[in-house]
């Protein structure tokens, strides 16, 4: 299925967004613009800053006259939306001295291979970077592994140097470390259902060396009504049609010697 789409003007003339099978939008750097801090609690669950910042992009990005808004893929379908604004590039002799922690969110019931690759070729090539130092999986779905084997053969590969997974109990660790040849080196918990980390979780994590790291995150972090609702509003497509989010994967460039956050975004993948 091929979505249609519809134009506006917007300060000026907006480029015709042509017909697409699948789109991926890149939000570019949340941390220089008043998006970051949306989620500012770690104690309620909120996708507002990925909402405001799929926004921010769409306003900025397809609403600008004088440069190019998108890149469209004729062979594939695909429409790539990035934000214009900023490079998000991390310069070669900066490598070093920064930390990258993707986190994958896949939405749906299949979380397959696929989604962990393609999210992180499209990190490589916004941030400029092979290898990433942390890479957290959450997924609605039950069975993980599908995914995890992929993520075990880049870790082999030494493309990313931690696996994570999001919510497990001690037991969920236990059980998963029997299936899998990499263990997860981070937990990420959510605090707004979890008050307190259980005793038998800080003891497996302290004697198996993970990780366990607060999060606020939504496993379901972009339902399709909401993505459908920002895109109509948007004029990106018509009223009658539907896409449907894959994934989304947000990241984070932290600089360590300074302790702070260079760069913060997200990346979304949507089919129609």
């Amino acid at each position: 299925m091929t979505v249609s789409t519809t134009t506006q003007h917007w300060n000026g003339s907006m480029p015709m967004v042509p017909k697409f099978d699948h789109l991926v939008l890149y939000t570019g750097n949340v941390m220089k613009t008043s998006i970051a801090g949306k989620n500012n609690s770690l104690s309620t669950k909120s996708n507002l800053e990925l909402v405001a910042a799929i926004n921010d992009t769409l306003r900025t990005s397809l609403h600008t006259s004088d440069q190019p808004s998108f890149h469209y893929h004729e062979d594939s379908g695909l429409l790539e939306v990035p934000d214009l604004r900023l490079s998000s590039i991390v310069p070669v002799e900066d490598r070093k001295d920064v930390e990258i922690t993707a986190k994958l969110f896949i939405l749906g019931s299949d979380p397959s291979h696929a989604a962990v690759t393609q999210s992180l070729n499209h990190l490589h090539r916004l941030l400029g970077v092979s290898t990433i130092e942390n890479f957290i999986l959450s997924t609605t779905n039950d069975d993980v592994l599908p995914a995890w084997r992929s993520l075990q053969e880049l870790h082999r590969n030494k493309i990313v140097e931690r696996l994570g997974v999001t919510d497990f109990s001690q037991s969920d660790l236990k059980s998963f470390s029997q299936k899998v040849q990499v263990q997860p080196a981070v937990n990420q918990i959510d605090l707004a259902e979890c008050c307190q980390l259980p005793r038998d979780l800080i003891t497996y994590a302290k004697a198996n060396n993970i990780e366990l790291l607060a999060h606020s995150d939504y496993s379901d972090i972009l339902p399709k009504e909401t993505l459908n609702k920002i895109m109509k509003a948007q004029h990106l497509v018509g009223d009658n049609a539907t896409l449907h989010p894959r994934w989304v994967l947000k990241y984070t460039v932290f600089v360590k010697c300074r302790g702070v956050v260079a760069d913060k975004g997200y990346i979304v993948m949507a089919d129609a």
